[in-house]
C-alpha cells in the first residue's frame, strides 16, 4: 500500500531544509526521527507535505495525521487515525494483527498495554514491505496517550516507521523525550517570500509589494494573509474579497479584548520602526513600563530590557488595524517623541499629515540621498517617493519621483520602477533628471532580453543631455552594458560616438571624458568609471590605456555602486584579484533585501571571477543566490546567464547530473539580441559534453559561437571561448577547422590585449597553427599564467603543453609538466579535467600524482569534513571517533599537504587518486 499525499500549494524555498528531510524520510534504516519545531506560519505544515510527496512517489507508505485539541480526551485517537490505513490493507500478510490492533484500540482506558505492543507489531510487519514515514502535524495537540506512545517508537529507533513530527516553538515538547533530531525553522530568505507572494492570487505590485514583504518578515503565513488584506481593500468588482485564516481571526478578537489604553500603546509600537525603544513608545503613547503586561498576557508582544518584539509579524499588522485619524495622531505623538536626527522622524510627520510642505519633502529627499549612498535601496526609493508626494514645486516633484524610480529598480522590484516612472512622465519633462526614469526603463528592457529597445532607449536620452555631464557618463555606461550583452557592432558604435562627444568636451587637465558640473543626485567623481568602461567595452581604448592603478583603494566607507562598478571594471581588465576584493565589499556592506536589483547585477560577475580565480565552492554558492534572485524578479536574462554559470561550476566539480538538468531548463531568450548569454550557455553545453567524454559534441557547440567566415559572434567572449574550442578540436579531429576562427582572434582583441587575454590566444594558437612556432607560444603563456591569478587557465595550458610534449617524445618534460598540471586542478577542488591529465600522465609514462603526500583514509576524511566547515567535535560525533583522534588526524594531513591552518584546506587538498 502506497498512499498518496494531498496536493499542496506550490512549495517555495527551504531548499536545504527539504533537503535535509527528505534525506531523512527516504531510508528507513534507523537514522534519528525527525521532529520540525518553529514560529506559527513559518511553513512547518507545508514541509511536510513536500517530505510526504517525495516520499509517496518514491513507493513508500505513507502515514499521515494531525494533532486536535478537540481530541485530547481520547487516548490514542491520533495514533488510531495514523494506522487506520493499515488496518484495512491487502499489504498486511496476517490479518490477524490488524484484528487484534483493532481490538486494542476498542478495549477503552484500560488497554494501554495491548496498544503499546500491537501498534509497533503492525509498522514492523508493515515496513518488511517497503519502508513506512509516519507524518505527525501540530504533534503538540496530540493525547497524552498517542504522545508517549510515539515517544516510546522514536526511543526504539529503526524497525518500524521512520517519524516526522512537527509542534510550534522553539523546543520539542517535553512529553516526546529526547530520541528526535531537531530541525527549527526559520523565515524564508527574501527572494523564497517574493516568489511566494507572486504566486498568491490578486498579489500587490509596486510599494505595496515591498511594504508586504518588509512586514512579513520572510514568515509565510504573515505574507499570505497580508496579501489577503490589501485585496479586501481593493474594489470588489476588481478582486475577490478572501477570507482571512483562524489565526487572524484569533489576533484581530485578541486585540478587541483589550483595553483602550492597551490597545493605543499596541499601536503606537506597531507604527514604530524595527527597534525602537519601549521607552520611547511608552513616551508617545503616554505610558508606563507596566503597560505592557496585558499585551504580553495576551501573547501578543514580548517585552525585553528596553525593546520589545512582536510574537508574530501578524501581530503587528492587527494592532496597527485603527481609524485613519487614530493613526496619523499616534504617528504625530511619535514623531515627538524621535530625536530629531532619526530618520523616523521625517517619515512619521509625512504619514501624520495631507498636503505639500516643501521644507518636509526636502528632508526626505536629503535622507534618501544618504540611504542611495549606503545602498539602502528601498528606505531610498520610499523617501524619494514620499518626498515626490509632498512637494509643493512641480519641478522637484519630478525630479524627485525620477530618483524614486533609480532606486525601486536598484531595489530590484520593476514593478514598482515601472509605477514610479509613469508617475514622473504625468508630471511632465524633468530635462536631465529623465535620465533616472530612461535607465531603469533601459534595465528593464535588457533584463528581459531586449538589448535593441534598451540600446534605442538609451541612445534617445543621450540626445538630449550635454556630453561630459553626469547624466551622459551614466548613459553612456548603461549603453556599454548593453552593447555588452548585444555584442553588435552597431551598438559598440553608439557607445563610441558617446565617449568621443564627452572627450571632446572634456575640462582643461581633466583628462578625457572627465568634465564634472557639480553635484547632482547622479554625480561620479570625475567620471572616470563610466567613460573607462564605456571606452573598453567599444573599443575606443585598450586595457593598457585604463589603468586600475588609478582607482583608490577599496573602502567599506565607498557606495555600494561605485564598488560595483570598478569590480565589473576591473573584470574586464582581468583584475579578477581586485574585483573579488570590492565585490566582497558590496555584498558584506548592503543588505540582500534592500538591493536586490543591485545584488542582481553584481552576482554574475562575482562568481564568475571567482571561478577564474579557482574559487569554485564560493562561485556556485553565489551563481545559485544569482539564480534565485534572477527568478523572483522575473529576468529572463537574468536567469540564463546565472543557470550557464552555476552549471559551469558544477560541472567542473562532478555535478554533471545538477548541470544538465539546468541547462535543459533554460528559458526562452532570443539570442541574436543576447550573444554574450549565448556564449555562457554554449561553454555550459560545451564543458558538459566533454565531462561525457562525447569531444565532437562540444566542438560544434563551440564553432556554434563563430561565424561561418569564423570570426567570433562576441568580440570578448569569444576570446574566452577560444581555447576551450581548440582543445576539443583537437580530441575531435577539427583542428584546421577550429584553426579558421582562432586566425580571427587578434584582430578582435585590439593591438594591447590584458595579460590573460594574449595568453588565452597563444595558448589557442598553439593548438592549431603551425606547429613550429607551439613551443615558443606555450612557454609565453605560461610565463603570464605563473603567478596563478588565473589557475584553472594555468592548468589547461600546462595540460596542453604536457601534451604536446608527450606527442613528441619528450616524455620526461611531459612528466614534469603534466604533475605541475595535477598539482593545479588538485589545489582547484575535484574536476572534470582530473580524468584528462591522469591519462595524459599514464602516457607519458608518470603513475601516482607526486607532490602532497597520499593521505590515509580516514585522514582524507577528517580532512574533507574540515574543509566543509564542521569543527572537530562535530568531526567526532559524525565518524564516531574522540575529538582527540580528530585533531591527530588533521596534524598529520596538515604536514602532508605543506599548511599550517584549516583554512587552507579547500584550497590543496587533492581529489581521491583513482590510481590502484
Amino acid at each position: 500500500m502506497t498512499t498518496t499525499a494531498p496536493e499542496g500549494p506550490e512549495f517555495f524555498g527551504r531548499t536545504t531544509e527539504v533537503e535535509f528531510l527528505l534525506e531523512e524520510a527516504g531510508h528507513a534504516d534507523g537514522t534519528p526521527h525527525t521532529f520540525v519545531v518553529g514560529p506559527a506560519g513559518v511553513g512547518r505544515t507545508d514541509l511536510l507535505s513536500a517530505a510526504a510527496r517525495t516520499a509517496a512517489s518514491r513507493a513508500h507508505v505513507v502515514l499521515r495525521a494531525g494533532g486536535a485539541a478537540a481530541e485530547r480526551d481520547r487516548q490514542y485517537a491520533l495514533v488510531h487515525r495514523l494506522v487506520a490505513p493499515l488496518l484495512a490493507s491487502a499489504r498486511l500478510r496476517d490479518q490477524a494483527v490488524a484484528h487484534r490492533v483493532g481490538e486494542a484500540f476498542a478495549a477503552g482506558p484500560g488497554a494501554h498495554a495491548a496498544v503499546a505492543e500491537a501498534v509497533p507489531h503492525l509498522l514492523r510487519l508493515a515496513a518488511e514491505s517497503a519502508p513506512v514515514l509516519a507524518v505527525v502535524d501540530d504533534a503538540h495537540l496530540a493525547d497524552p496517550a498517542s504522545q508517549v506512545l510515539l515517544a516510546d517508537l522514536a526511543r526504539e529507533g529503526a524497525g518500524t516507521a521512520r517519524l516526522l513530527l512537527s509542534a510550534p516553538g522553539t523546543r520539542i515538547p517535553p512529553a516526546y523525550g529526547e530520541h528526535w533530531r531537531s530541525l527549527c525553522l526559520g523565515p524564508l530568505q527574501p527572494w523564497e517570500a517574493a516568489r511566494l507572494l507572486d504566486a498568491l492570487p490578486g498579489a500587490p505590485q509596486g510599494r505595496e509589494r515591498a511594504e508586504i514583504l518588509l512586514a512579513a518578515a520572510g514568515n509565510p503565513l504573515a505574507v499570505t494573509e497580508l496579501v489577503r488584506s490589501a485585496a479586501r481593500r481593493r474594489p470588489a468588482a476588481l478582486h475577490p474579497r478572501p477570507s482571512t485564516s483562524a489565526l487572524m481571526e484569533d489576533l484581530l478578537a485578541t486585540v478587541e479584548a483589550l483595553s483602550p489604553r492597551t490597545r493605543s500603546l499596541l499601536l503606537h509600537a506597531a507604527l514604530a520602526a524595527a527597534g525602537t525603544p519601549r521607552s520611547r513608545i511608552d513616551a508617545a503613547a503616554g505610558t508606563v513600563e507596566t503597560s505592557w503586561a496585558p499585551a504580553r498576557e495576551a501573547g501578543l508582544v514580548e517585552p525585553h530590557g528596553d525593546g520589545y518584539d512582536f510574537t508574530h509579524p501578524l501581530a503587528r499588522a492587527v494592532a496597527a488595524t485603527a481609524p485613519l485619524a487614530q493613526r496619523q495622531a499616534a504617528h504625530a505623538r511619535l514623531a515627538a517623541a524621535v530625536p530629531a536626527g532619526d530618520p523616523q522622524r521625517p517619515r512619521h510627520l509625512a504619514r501624520a499629515s495631507f498636503g505639500p510642505d516643501e521644507a518636509l519633502a526636502a528632508r526626505l529627499e536629503a535622507q534618501a540621498e544618504r540611504e542611495r549612498a549606503h545602498g539602502a535601496f528601498l528606505d531610498a526609493a520610499r523617501d524619494f517617493a514620499t518626498a515626490a508626494e509632498r512637494s509643493a514645486v512641480a519641478g522637484r516633484r519630478v525630479r524627485r519621483y525620477a530618483m524614486a524610480t533609480f532606486c525601486a529598480d536598484r531595489f530590484g522590484d520593476p514593478g514598482w520602477a515601472r509605477q514610479l516612472q509613469d508617475r514622473a512622465l504625468r508630471e511632465g519633462a524633468p530635462g536631465a533628471y529623465d535620465v533616472c526614469a530612461s535607465l531603469a526603463l533601459a534595465d528593464r528592457q535588457s533584463s528581459k532580453g531586449h538589448q535593441r529597445q534598451a540600446m534605442n532607449t538609451v541612445a534617445a536620452a543621450l540626445e538630449t543631455v550635454r556630453p561630459g555631464s553626469s547624466p551622459h557618463a551614466l548613459l553612456t555606461a548603461r549603453a556599454a552594458r548593453v552593447a555588452d550583452e548585444s555584442g553588435w557592432d552597431a551598438h559598440r558604435a553608439v557607445v563610441r560616438t558617446a565617449v568621443l562627444k564627452a572627450s571632446r568636451t572634456a575640462s582643461p587637465g581633466a583628462g578625457p571624458g572627465l568634465r564634472t558640473d557639480g553635484p547632482t543626485p547622479l554625480t561620479w567623481e570625475g567620471h572616470t568609471l563610466p567613460y573607462g568602461l564605456a571606452a573598453l567595452v567599444s573599443g575606443s581604448r585598450g586595457p593598457a590605456d585604463t589603468p586600475l592603478d588609478a582607482l583608490p583603494a577599496a573602502d567599506g566607507e565607498m557606495p555600494a555602486e561605485r564598488l560595483a562598478a570598478e569590480a565589473v571594471l576591473a573584470c574586464h581588465l582581468d583584475r579578477q584579484d581586485l574585483a573579488v576584493e570590492r565585490f566582497e565589499l558590496v555584498l558584506r556592506g548592503t543588505d540582500p533585501f534592500q538591493a536586490g536589483g543591485l545584488l542582481r547585477e553584481v552576482c554574475l560577475p562575482y562568481a564568475a571571477a571567482l571561478v577564474d580565480t579557482g574559487r569554485l565552492r564560493p562561485a556556485a554558492h553565489l551563481a545559485r543566490r544569482g539564480h534565485e534572485l534572477a527568478l523572483v524578479h522575473g529576468s529572463a536574462l537574468d536567469r540564463v546567464r546565472t543557470a550557464a554559470l552555476y552549471a559551469r561550476v558544477l560541472i567542473q566539480t562532478r555535478r554533471g547530473t545538477e548541470a544538465k538538468a539546468l541547462l535543459e531548463q533554460l528559458p526562452d531568450l532570443d539570442f541574436t539580441e543576447n550573444r554574450a548569454a549565448q556564449c555562457l550557455v554554449g561553454r555550459a553545453r560545451a564543458m558538459l559534453s566533454c565531462s561525457l567524454g562525447d569531444f565532437e559534441d562540444a566542438y560544434h557547440h563551440l564553432r556554434g559561437l563563430f561565424g561561418p567566415d569564423g570570426e567570433p559572434l562576441h568580440p570578448v567572449q569569444g576570446l574566452y571561448c577560444a581555447v576551450p574550442l581548440a582543445l576539443c578540436a583537437q580530441r575531435a579531429g577539427r583542428g584546421e577547422e577550429a584553426a579558421v576562427c582562432v586566425k580571427t582572434l587578434p584582430a578582435v582583441s585590439g593591438p594591447v590585449p590584458t595579460p590573460r587575454q594574449a595568453a588565452l590566444l597563444d595558448h589557442a594558437e598553439a593548438l592549431t597553427r603551425d606547429p613550429g612556432g607551439a613551443e615558443e607560444r606555450f612557454l609565453r603563456a605560461l610565463k603570464v599564467q605563473e603567478d596563478g591569478l588565473w589557475p584553472y587557465d594555468l592548468g589547461l595550458v600546462r595540460y596542453s603543453y604536457g601534451a604536446w610534449l608527450r606527442r613528441r617524445r619528450r616524455s620526461r618534460e611531459a612528466r614534469e609538466v603534466l604533475l605541475a598540471a595535477r598539482r593545479t586542478f588538485a589545489r582547484l577542488g575535484p574536476s572534470a579535467v582530473d580524468a584528462l591529465v591522469l591519462g595524459e600522465l599514464r602516457a607519458a609514462g608518470g603513475g601516482r600524482a607526486e607532490g602532497p603526500q597520499r593521505l590515509t583514509p580516514q585522514q582524507r576524511q577528517v580532512a574533507e569534513l574540515a574543509a566543509d566547515g564542521l569543527r572537530n567535535p562535530e568531526i567526532a560525533r559524525r565518524l564516531m571517533i574522540s575529538p582527540h583522534t580528530v585533531r591527530c588526524h588533521l596534524y598529520r594531513a596538515f604536514h602532508k599537504l605543506g599548511i599550517n591552518d584549516r583554512r587552507h584546506l579547500p584550497g590543496v587538498l587533492p581529489p581521491q587518486d583513482p590510481t590502484p
